[in-house]
């Protein structure tokens, strides 16, 4: 029998909410999150559960992710956050998968980038985070799920050799090898890739609400697709791994 048990935490009031008791938290906040709390150090959310675990458990039972904002920030602004062991142990999944591909990264002496030292660092604690480390907390679960089918692509795939390179696509003949979806500050896309006969990927990214993407879905569903053209190839961001790169260049899909 899973064991499920009701959190509660103590959160110390902002400069601004003491200073006006009727400041009340607004829903709409998370349009501007960075300028208004992502970036209040000071502030400080205790816990008596993991916050992970939390934020699991809100995903497990349909909140939206602006939802899972608001009840870390204030607890009382959804009916409550029940956590199982099952949320337990997902959470400490996720925490794992990201303290180990940081920790490969600097054993590769690669800079982390100031989120991921954000994060790094929240890991490290279940009792408290800081008001700065609420939108990665939140986001923490969409990423290990775009790491994890994205890792999935890259194990059957081959890296390119060259990085920053135009090159012409003599490999024209592609099959379909999946699609990941990404929603981060600015982006809500979804990235299809394609991989030729020598195992290497090519990739494009169409925002998630347009035709774009709808037509690019359609493309998908081809057992495999003729492309001739340019293709410039990059290291996809977050992952040391090459792919080659549709948006920048000009190509053509055949019959």
């Amino acid at each position: 029998m899973a064991l499920v048990c009701e959190v509660s935490r103590e959160r110390i009031k902002t400069e601004e909410e003491i200073k006006d008791p009727t400041s009340k938290h607004k829903s709409n906040f998370f349009l501007d999150i960075t300028s208004r709390y992502g970036i209040n150090k000071e502030l400080k959310i205790y816990f008596d559960s993991d916050p992970l675990a939390e934020v699991m458990s809100l995903y497990r039972q349909g909140y939206e992710p602006y939802q899972a904002y608001e009840y870390i920030y204030d607890s009382d602004s959804t009916p409550g956050c029940k956590v199982t062991d099952e949320d337990r142990h997902l959470a400490e999944k996720v925490r794992r998968h990201f303290q180990h591909k940081y920790m490969l990264q600097q054993l590769r002496q690669k800079n982390l980038s100031e989120f991921q030292l954000t994060v790094q660092d929240m890991l490290e604690r279940t009792n408290y985070i800081t008001g700065n480390e609420i939108a990665p907390l939140v986001k923490l679960h969409h990423f290990y799920q775009e790491d994890k089918q994205s890792e999935k692509i890259f194990a059957n795939s081959t890296s390119w050799d060259e990085v920053g390179t135009p090159m012409y696509l003599t490999e024209n003949t592609l099959t379909f090898a999946g699609a990941v979806k990404r929603k981060a500050k600015n982006d809500d896309i979804v990235r299809y890739f394609w991989r030729t006969k020598s195992g290497h990927l090519v990739k494009i990214d169409a925002n998630a609400n347009t035709h774009e993407n709808q037509a690019w879905k359609m493309v998908s569903k081809l057992p495999e697709i003729k492309m001739t053209g340019d293709i410039f190839t990059l290291h996809l961001h977050g992952y040391d791994f090459v792919v080659g790169d549709l948006k920048r260049c000009k190509f053509e899909i055949h019959d």
